[in-house]
């Protein structure tokens, strides 16, 4: 007889297959052979959380809480996942991470704290991150990752913007609820390292100048984003 030709249907795309017909029965061989290595996925999301920074608090003055800055999250991915029964629970994802969002700036006239005012920036950032993701049940996959990148202002001609691009880091981990073959809620934890909080100080005895000196101190962020994910 002509062979069969098949395609199974699961949680992961594949390609057509053929079985053979021998003596009344049909052979599929093995069906994971099919099972296609490589997939995409787009992850959109909003998020917010605390920055801290290593700016040295003076005597007397009052300790702040840290401020939030809120953000969004666009993300695209290449995964590979093996074809291996038991492996294939598994995937490795490179991707490409872009957020925009506030960040922020110090104006401090001398050293009387309430003088101090936080005012926002527009900030970008774009991230390079290997992960390996893995199904824990059929509904939900946990994933991490380690990214590496820069960041810099969007507006370069405000003036407070440092020394322009940053190097960072930023380690995440995402846990994906499947809605569907296709799509997920995703809720995504990530820390952002490396980054700079810029301030612009103004010492008492130069009070009546109008260039006030610009310091960064390092400081780290912790966002939570919430949003979609779409493989393909």
């Amino acid at each position: 007889c002509e062979p069969i030709r098949f395609r199974p249907i699961g949680e992961r795309k594949y390609d057509e297959g053929m079985a053979h017909v021998k003596d009344g029965k049909v052979d599929f061989g093995r069906p994971e052979r099919t099972a296609r290595i490589t997939s995409f996925n787009v992850a959109i999301a909003i998020g917010a959380g605390p920055a801290w920074s290593t700016r040295p608090i003076d005597a007397g003055q009052e300790v702040r809480s840290p401020p939030v800055y809120f953000m969004g999250m666009g993300q695209f991915a290449g995964v590979f996942r093996p074809r291996k029964p038991g492996w294939s629970r598994m995937a490795v994802e490179l991707r490409g991470v872009a957020t925009v969002g506030q960040w922020g700036y110090v104006e401090e006239f001398g050293d009387v704290d309430e003088d101090a005012q936080f005012k926002n920036l527009t900030w970008a950032r774009f991230l390079f991150e290997p992960a390996v993701a893995v199904d824990v049940i059929r509904r939900l996959a946990l994933a991490v990752g380690g990214g590496i990148g820069t960041s810099w202002p969007v507006n370069r001609a405000d003036g407070r913007t440092g020394k322009g691009f940053t190097f960072i880091g930023s380690p995440s981990f995402d846990a994906r609820l499947r809605v569907s073959d296709r799509t997920a809620v995703l809720l995504q934890l990530r820390g952002i390292f490396g980054e700079k909080e810029i301030a612009e100080v103004i010492p008492p005895e130069d009070q009546g100048s109008s260039d006030p000196e610009q310091k960064s101190y390092s400081s780290y962020s912790l966002v939570t984003f919430v949003g979609a994910l779409l493989s393909f």
